[in-house]
């Protein structure tokens, strides 16, 4: 048993060479070890704190210290919790990465701390300084810029990424972040809350970051790491209190139904939506933000009991409200969810260890043959809507839907988490009473965060595909891509420029080494 904020150290032996490149890592003990390496909460390499690599030859053992000054993506002391130690190495390629070995679950802060960390309402008032604004109904907007996975004290470039952002969308704009917008893995709503304070007093954030003058409005949704603790669903215990943080962190008035004084009772979740107006004052951007997060059932044993084909992202009175919200008319809708929305089902697991699947030729099956993809195609292992392909098909639907019925011309997903940034595009095929529409997905991740890693991911978004772009290989993939997917949608492409600096997996839109990134869409009503 470890004390909150004692240094962790973890031994390691081993008689096999791990391969170009090795870490020690930890995650809650109810972590998927299928899954990782996933984004960790705190990490070290096996040699010296560099890669080991770079050491000559790898240590065949020794001891990794995992403390304050440990990279990860969780803000250091780790609090009351059980955990593992993995053993993560490359497979010789520097270009895939499993777990070799685990430790034993070991716990931190001991019982007593954790029965006393259930829940706790934050003792002091939120801070009234540095605060957001809340964005506007019906206000002329013609650009949404946004982003996640924010650590304001890893900024290395200092103020050059929220600069960027005043510079290009200070104006007619809203900011909308996309989770992990602070990073309080925990019960504690005070430990929650001195955390979002610190996002908002960082000093980049308040002089050129959204809270400056003139501030632009901000809204957003969360992920697990502001939401509760990694990868939680619904099985996340102190739901209530963590949307209390929220709203108070996004200055959200008790006129919205997610405030806890709410006048007609909280609702249960941060979803939300603004109608935003055009240059002719008709309804523009529709900017919908979903909870993927509240009512998302478990996606994997570790986090709950399986609910097969009834498995949910959203919940019953979350999915009424959406279905409503896509029958109001605008020109474009924007959708904001913490986790990506477009990838494939990853397949690089078992079928039958997902929460959702319910056996050959079910729902499972079918939700990802009804979108026409089988087994050639493929997406991240990491968390994505794409876990339970049932409801992942229902959205595109609904959206398939809207599109068709004239409430939008264009689509478009925005999403987070993954430390790096892309671009994607799906064909939701036709069907009866439904003409086959394109829809885009634009995925802003990391400040300063990134994941400079292969992920495949079939749906994503490549210049050459269109003709804007030199055609690249990457071990025979992009062949099998192409006889699958289908590429209609360069008709709504008119050009892609694209700098094909800091990228992965042979894709110029998937920008996997940048420092940091943040997304924007504009709006020309125009054309």
């Amino acid at each position: 048993v470890y004390v909150e904020g004692e240094d962790i150290v973890i031994d390691f032996v081993y008689s096999n060479n791990p391969g170009l490149d090795a870490w020690v890592s930890l995650w809650p003990a109810d972590s998927d070890p299928q899954a990782l390496p996933s984004p960790s909460a705190f990490w070290n390499y096996i040699c010296s704190d560099s890669q080991s690599s770079a050491c000559g030859a790898q240590p065949t053992g020794g001891a990794v210290t995992l403390n304050a000054d440990s990279e990860g993506s969780w803000t250091w002391p780790i609090t009351c919790g059980s955990w593992k130690a993995y053993l993560i190495a490359s497979g010789g390629d520097m270009l895939s990465f499993s777990s070799v070995a685990a430790s034993e679950a070991f716990t931190v802060g001991g019982a007593a701390t954790c029965e006393n960390e259930v829940c706790n309402a934050s003792p002091e008032d939120a801070s009234p300084t540095n605060t957001h604004l809340v964005p506007s109904e019906g206000a002329p907007i013609t650009k949404v810029a946004f982003g996640s996975c924010y650590k304001p004290d890893g900024q290395t470039h200092g103020s050059d990424l929220w600069q960027h952002v005043r510079n290009n969308f200070g104006s007619s704009s809203v900011w909308n972040w996309l989770g992990d917008n602070m990073y309080q893995d925990t019960n504690d709503s005070q430990a929650k809350r001195n955390a979002y304070n610190t996002a908002r007093s960082n000093s980049y954030y308040t002089t050129y970051g959204p809270i400056a003058e003139p501030k632009i409005p901000t809204t957003g949704t969360w992920d697990d790491h502001d939401y509760g603790i990694e990868n939680y669903g619904n099985n996340y215990e102190c739901r209530q209190s963590s949307q209390n943080e929220f709203v108070y962190h996004f200055n959200v008035p008790d006129t919205d139904p997610r405030h806890p004084a709410y006048g007609g009772g909280q609702q249960e979740g941060i979803y939300s939506a603004y109608m935003f107006q055009s240059d002719t004052g008709a309804p523009g951007i529709h900017l919908i933000n979903l909870d993927a997060r509240y009512h998302r059932s478990p996606t994997f044993t570790s986090y709950g009991s399986c609910e097969a084909a009834s498995s949910t992202m959203l919940g019953a009175t979350q999915w009424s409200w959406l279905e409503n919200e896509l029958n109001r008319p605008s020109e474009v809708k924007i959708i904001g969810s913490g986790t990506q929305v477009l990838p494939p089902t990853h397949r690089g697991r078992s079928l039958s260890n997902y929460c959702a699947y319910d056996g050959t030729g079910n729902t499972f099956d079918a939700a990802n043959l009804e979108l026409g993809e089988g087994p050639a195609f493929e997406g991240t292992n990491y968390e994505a809507w794409a876990e339970i392909p049932q409801e992942r098909t229902r959205m595109l639907k609904l959206v398939q839907e809207s599109i068709n019925a004239g409430n939008a011309k264009q689509v478009i997903f925005i999403s987070g988490d993954q430390h790096w940034a892309e671009m994607m595009v799906k064909e939701i095929p036709s069907r009866s009473g439904q003409a086959a529409v394109s829809v885009y997905e634009v995925t802003g991740s990391g400040i300063d965060q990134k994941w400079p890693f292969t992920v495949v991911n079939t749906n994503r978004l490549r210049p050459e595909d269109f003709g804007f772009g030199l055609r690249r290989d990457l071990q025979g993939l992009r062949v099998q891509e192409d006889n699958t997917r289908n590429l209609n949608a360069a008709t709504a492409i008119k050009s892609i420029t694209y700098s094909g600096s800091n990228t992965c997996s042979g894709d110029s839109l998937h920008i996997c080494s940048a420092t940091a990134n943040y997304g924007g869409i504009e709006v020309d009503w125009a054309n």
